[in-house]
């Protein structure tokens, strides 16, 4: 009976251990791209393909730290993607917005302790901006950064860092703009290191919190066609 017992426990342990290989291996073998369907594997056909931008959205991005709480009515991250297929799959000229955008249906200003909601006080660039796989259906975003908030207490500049910060990726995002209910969603919460270059001060607060919600709404091709995309995998 023990043997028996013993047999199955080693038995159990090996269908896992090969079930979980076999979902690394799957991943292992697909590169990822940006489908035009929400699938596993997306079909020929059905890429995005090199240069096509990209678009995230978020509702009342907060930004917290001993300085004050910062609150916008909404964010924008606009992206190049660098291929159409690859593991990592890389993305350029990523610029994120926050407060007054260009698009009419969005926000009209951010309040905090530093600007006002008319000025143009809250700056962020982003590089190394990426999407890694780590099993099926499994992905994640991973990004620096460096932001400035102008015009802070005593007129000070306050400059933070983020390094290697790693968002997952969920399918069950939605936005206000959109119908669809499976929206790629990143809910970004990272922790922001001050900086003393780029005339940052060392009166600010060591260090800050960020967190918004970004949902992927749309997807816009050299050819000008427009759609949705959702991270995948090639056949």
């Amino acid at each position: 009976m023990r043997f028996v017992k013993a047999f199955c426990l080693v038995a159990l342990a090996a269908l896992a251990t090969m079930a979980f290989l076999g979902a690394g291996t799957a991943s292992a073998q697909h590169k990822i791209v940006l489908c035009k369907e929400l699938v596993t594997l997306c079909p020929a056909g059905k890429l995005w393909g090199k240069g096509t931008l990209i678009e995230l959205l978020a509702k009342d991005p907060i930004w917290l730290s001993s300085l004050g709480t910062f609150l916008c009515e909404d964010s924008i991250v606009r992206g190049l993607t660098e291929q159409e297929i690859g593991d990592p799959f890389n993305f350029d000229s990523v610029t994120v917005e926050f407060g007054v955008l260009p698009t009419p249906t969005l926000g009209l200003g951010c309040t905090g302790t530093c600007g006002a909601a008319t000025e143009d006080w809250f700056h962020a660039t982003f590089e190394n901006v990426r999407l890694l796989v780590e099993a099926v259906n499994k992905y994640s975003l991973l990004f620096a950064g460096l932001i400035l908030l102008l015009k802070c207490q005593f007129g000070i500049t306050c400059v933070y860092r983020v390094n290697h910060a790693k968002v997952p990726i969920a399918h069950d995002g939605t936005h206000p703009l959109h119908a669809g209910i499976n929206l790629p969603l990143e809910n970004v919460l990272v922790t922001l290191l001050r900086q003393t270059t780029h005339s940052g001060s060392s009166l600010c607060p060591a260090e800050s919190i960020w967190h918004a919600t970004y949902v992927l709404t749309l997807a816009k091709d050299h050819l000008g066609n427009e759609g949705l995309a959702w991270p995948s995998l090639d056949l």
